[in-house]
């Protein structure tokens, strides 16, 4: 998310010890949903983020 900035050096990653954390997503949808294209691509983006 913060690419832009770090690549142009305005922010730098601080890689301190036990300050790191994790926040757990979850998504709740129908079962009977229709197939969303844009719906699809985030659930697998957040899927593939663990």
């Amino acid at each position: 998310m913060a690419a832009h900035w770090v690549d142009a050096g305005r922010l730098r990653e601080l890689d301190l010890p036990g300050c790191r954390f994790s926040t757990p997503f979850v998504t709740i949808t129908r079962r009977d949903r229709r197939p969303h294209r844009v719906l699809e691509a985030f659930l697998d983006e957040l899927a593939n983020q663990s």
